[in-house]
């Protein structure tokens, strides 16, 4: 393996954890999302997606693969009840339509 190839496979997860904790501080259902969260949503999934198709173009296979799995963990990371609560209460943007949805935990 390469250095370049080391490094765009860690780079990758990096960005793909990134963008997966994005992803998870979002409110869930898009009837608890502002409009600015919908666009930022859309956004971050344009982003993901050129990302993901970059790498495979280039045929990068195991950073294609690493970056859609730290997504996943970074999603999962930031839907953690207490994790959640700290991107809403941290962050306004984060923050559901009706903040009474939001369960105290």
């Amino acid at each position: 393996m390469t250095t370049l190839t080391l490094t765009i496979l860690i780079s990758s997860c990096f960005v793909g954890l990134a963008l997966g904790v994005l992803f998870g501080a979002f409110p869930l259902k898009s009837t608890q999302m502002t409009r600015k969260q919908e666009s930022y949503g859309s956004a971050l999934s344009f982003l993901s997606l050129g990302l993901f198709l970059a790498l495979v173009i280039t045929k990068n296979d195991w950073a294609s693969y690493a970056f859609i799995g730290f997504m996943l963990v970074g999603f999962g990371v930031a839907k953690i009840p207490a994790v959640h609560l700290w991107f809403v209460q941290r962050f306004k943007i984060f923050r559901p339509k009706n903040m009474r949805t939001l369960k105290k935990r």
